[in-house]
Order: structure tokens, then sequence, then C-alpha cells
């Protein structure tokens, strides 16, 4: 049996066929939902944008909304990650309140 050491394969720059806008700006885009694919130079990163451009597009037609642009289009998701977020950052500013708290009265007990 050949031994397959040695073989360099050509890395695929598809994603997977069912990948969601959200996971598609998570791992492939060069600074996630907020990325400007339309107008991106990175070379890697090109076909991933087509697919973002193009998966904006059919989001907007199955909301039946007239075509206004892709910062228009990319809103609704850069809202969403902001929101997400924010949640995150406040759950852990909470977990270190209570740290804080935990070792302050761990002090004066």
């Amino acid at each position: 049996m050949p031994s397959h050491k040695g073989i360099v394969h050509e890395e695929s720059y598809l994603p997977p066929a069912n990948i969601t806008i959200r996971s598609l700006g998570e791992h492939y885009l060069c600074e996630g939902v907020r990325s400007v694919c339309w107008a991106c130079e990175c070379a890697d990163h090109c076909e991933y944008g087509r697919i973002y451009c193009r998966m904006l597009r059919e989001r907007v037609k199955k909301q039946k909304h007239g075509w206004r642009g892709y910062e228009l289009a990319a809103a609704p998701l850069i809202t969403e990650e902001i929101r997400r977020e924010r949640k995150l950052k406040e759950k852990h500013s909470e977990r270190k309140r209570r740290r804080y708290r935990a070792e302050k009265e761990e002090l004066t007990a």
C-alpha cells in the first residue's frame, strides 16, 4: 500500500456547501461579518468574498426587500455580532466581580 507521506495536496479554499453567513464570517473572512469582501484585495479570500456576497444577496431576496447595497445587507449581521460581543463582555465582567467579592470576603473572614 503506498504511503501518503511527502505528498503535498492542494489546499481547498472553498468552505463547506452548507455553511451559514455567520460561520463563513467567523472562520473564513478577514474581518468577520464586518468584512467588505466586495472590495477585498486579499487573494486567498476572494472566493470567500464572492460566496459571502452571493449569500447576502440571497438573504435579502428571501426577505423580499429591495436591494440597497452590501452595507445595508450586512448591517443586521453586524448588529447581531455587536450584541453577542457585548453580552459576552458583560458575562466576563460579572464573573470578575464575583471572584473579586469572593476573595474580599475570604480576606475579611
